[in-house]
């Protein structure tokens, strides 16, 4: 029992049949709410399960009975504050202790996740804001390794290229891009590499450049990418912006102020701008 005393998780003797506490060390006694002195007469383990995992001791003991790998449970504090644990039960020889000689025991030894769990909900829940905060962007994000795989993305990338974002994750974000030279002519810097799937020079600002649709249909969008680290991943988020629409609005402008709105052939303006 010295040994069970100093275990740093909850350690706790008990008779299978009952859930009678024969023995609970001083973890397990600060786990379950129990006074550092408080005699263990009377009191059953099957007092510390919360009604939703009560199925699981119907029987005894016998359900968790040497399960290999720990269970994922609650337990109920005295004074009804549940904590998260990870329980095993395992059998308990009685030698050498007169009082437990030819009782049925079994050894429960059980490590309290709440923090843990916790930490991870929290985690959790910032990833389902951030998700739902990326969802409501009109611009297509997508989140890119360093191998140019696709991460993940936002609905708008889905919506903007016309391609599902089960048939985007996993594959290389050079699919969504046009020819590595933006609509005024020159390369953009860094985005070579960023379509092969290297590791591209940061591209400051938004700049010009040719998304690729499903239906491989070319259109015109504006491209920025920004490093990201975390932790020792090294990732790019890409933010695409489809300007159809402006450009076709800058085209129709062009063409109005270098052409004859009524025969549609080319005037002064477009001469002088020819020579």
């Amino acid at each position: 029992l010295s040994v069970l005393e100093i275990s740093p998780d909850l350690a706790a003797v008990v008779r299978a049949e009952d859930g009678a506490v024969m023995f609970v060390n001083r973890v397990g006694r600060e786990i379950l709410g129990l006074d550092g002195d408080q005699a263990l007469a009377g009191i059953s383990f099957f007092d510390f399960v919360p009604d939703d995992y009560s199925v699981l001791f119907e029987s005894g003991m016998a359900a968790l009975r040497g399960e290999a790998t720990r269970v994922p449970m609650h337990l109920e504090r005295r004074g009804g504050q549940l904590i998260d644990v990870e329980l095993m039960v395992a059998d308990c020889p009685a030698d050498g202790i007169e009082d437990w000689a030819g009782e049925d025991l079994v050894l429960i030894s059980a490590v309290d996740t709440t923090r843990r769990n916790r930490a991870s909900r929290r985690i959790i829940a910032r990833e389902e804001q951030l998700r739902k905060i990326m969802d409501n962007v009109a611009d297509a994000i997508v989140v890119v390794d360093e191998d140019g795989r696709i991460e993940t993305l936002n609905r708008a990338t889905e919506t903007t290229f016309g391609i599902p974002g089960r048939d985007l994750v996993g594959t290389n974000v050079g699919r969504l891009l046009g020819p590595a030279r933006s609509p005024e002519g020159p390369p953009l810097t860094g985005l070579a590499t960023f379509l092969k799937g290297g590791v591209p020079a940061r591209i400051t600002g938004w700049r010009r450049h040719f998304g690729r649709r499903g239906s491989d249909e070319q259109f015109p969008i504006e491209l920025a990418v920004r490093d990201l680290n975390l932790g020792e991943r090294h990732l790019f988020i890409g933010l695409i912006r489809d300007i159809s629409e402006r450009v076709a609005y800058e085209e129709d402008i062009v063409r109005m102020a270098t052409h004859d709105l009524l025969t549609g052939l080319a005037n002064r303006t477009h001469f002088q701008d020819v020579l």
